[in-house]
């Protein structure tokens, strides 16, 4: 009888450790499932907010083309700076209403407007314009030379190079080698490919991370802010800066068109060579969700005829400069 009671025991005694390890086991299993819910949870919510933030920097794509596609006289720049779109109204011209930054969606959307027009267009630019550019972002005069031609020989479709250029032997000999285009340029990134070109020279010292350069500190603002591959070469005198100005127009007539537009806030009518409107521009906009934000770029084209705005260019990841 007593070894029977101690069997029954025994027995239970393993039952309750066997019920004890499963549960351990149970509780482990349980922890490890929360874990990766927990994980998956964050990554769909990651996931939810990229796409909302997407979304809303193509909102803003649209808000600036709908300022595209108003109805104006001339394009300027307000006292901030800030390219504005102006309509006659009984003679006197009016900034449209724009707000540029704006909260939506539980997100927040902000986007520029760049006019195209106010830059050099490296397809039409005399040789002359580019190397005045060069020189006064501070690039020295052999490297000025060999940028110079090299952008012509890059553009022209001949295979003939400039004094200080360079064809197709040049960039084959590259350790990444590739040809010279010899066609017009398609985008101004298209410029890093040239000869004598740096992200430097480009940049100046706002060089993105994905160079892995390091950054400069002295004031160097690069040219890409001034340069274009869009429009008909004509000069914006109304949004240009000083350096396009100059590169196109010389000093003296740069400081003429300047003082003017500090006194008289616009030009109304083309003069010294320039128009006072512009129908490119380019608009960079930022949605931010939670943390999470997405660029977008586009270059949107103000057309006669429907539809009244296109979009000529397109960027998902534009560098910033």
């Amino acid at each position: 009888m007593k070894k029977l009671l101690f069997g029954k025991a025994s027995n239970r005694g393993i039952s309750l450790i066997l019920v004890l390890w499963v549960l351990m086991l149970l509780s482990v299993i349980a922890a490890e499932f929360s874990l990766t819910m927990r994980a998956e949870g964050g990554s769909v919510r990651n996931f939810r907010d990229e796409a909302a933030a997407y979304y809303l920097a193509k909102a803003g794509i649209e808000m600036g083309i709908a300022e595209i596609a108003a109805d104006y006289n001339i394009v300027s720049r307000n006292e901030d700076g800030i390219v504005a779109f102006m309509k006659s109204e009984g003679g006197v011209f009016k900034p449209l209403e724009s707000q540029r930054s704006f909260g939506l969606g539980g997100g927040r959307v902000e986007y520029t407007i760049n006019d195209e027009s106010g830059k050099l267009n490296l397809n039409i630019a005399a040789r002359q314009e580019i190397e005045e550019l060069l020189r006064i972002a501070g690039i020295e005069k052999v490297e000025r030379d060999t940028i110079a031609d090299s952008v012509l020989d890059w553009r022209d479709e001949n295979h003939e190079f400039h004094l200080n250029g360079a064809e197709d032997d040049y960039y084959r000999s590259l350790p990444k080698p590739y040809e010279a285009k010899d066609g017009l340029f398609d985008s101004i990134e298209e410029l890093l490919m040239v000869r004598g070109m740096s992200p430097l020279i480009f940049f100046g010292n706002k060089i993105p991370p994905e160079f892995g350069l390091q950054k400069v500190e002295d004031e160097h603002k690069g040219i890409a802010r001034f340069v274009t591959v869009k429009g008909d070469g004509k000069i914006n005198i109304n949004t240009a800066e000083e350096e396009v100005l100059e590169a196109a127009l010389g000093r003296a007539k740069a400081q003429e068109v300047l003082l003017r537009r500090n006194t008289e806030g616009y030009f109304e009518k083309p003069a010294y060579g320039g128009v006072p409107s512009s129908n490119i521009f380019s608009i960079t906009s930022v949605g931010e969700v939670n943390g999470f934000q997405v660029r977008l770029k586009a270059i949107a084209e103000r057309k006669p005829a429907l539809p009244k705005v296109r979009i000529t260019y397109w960027n998902e990841n534009p560098l910033l400069y």
